[in-house]
């Protein structure tokens, strides 16, 4: 399974678990709208295509799985970081995602 697929059925499991309602359905089409929008911005401008859609996708994690939107940048790299290393991620992978999550606001 490609590292895209490992952070979707991660992301898959946790929305499921932890959002119900408008939040689940709004996290769904806020994250996975965003990642595809990085992937787009990803090929125009000769990125990693992978990378760019895993930012995306995780950006405002924290958002939904905690319900709530204080400090999200940080909250959402943290928590990410977690996530990552327990998919076995390559730590030059882990701190590019993680920095641009944190700086994204």
């Amino acid at each position: 399974m490609n590292k895209l697929d490992l952070v979707k059925e991660a992301l898959y499991q946790n929305l499921e678990s932890k959002c119900f309602g408008y939040k689940k359905k709004n996290g769904y089409d806020h994250l996975f709208g965003v990642s595809s929008l990085c992937s787009y911005l990803a090929v125009k401008r000769n990125l990693d295509i992978e990378l760019a859609a895993i930012i995306g996708m995780l950006h405002d994690y924290s958002t939904f799985i905690t319900g709530t939107s204080f400090d999200h940048a940080y909250r959402s790299s943290t928590m990410v970081k977690e996530l990552l290393i327990s998919l076995n991620f390559e730590e030059h992978d882990i701190n590019i995602i993680v920095e641009a999550i944190k700086n994204h606001s």
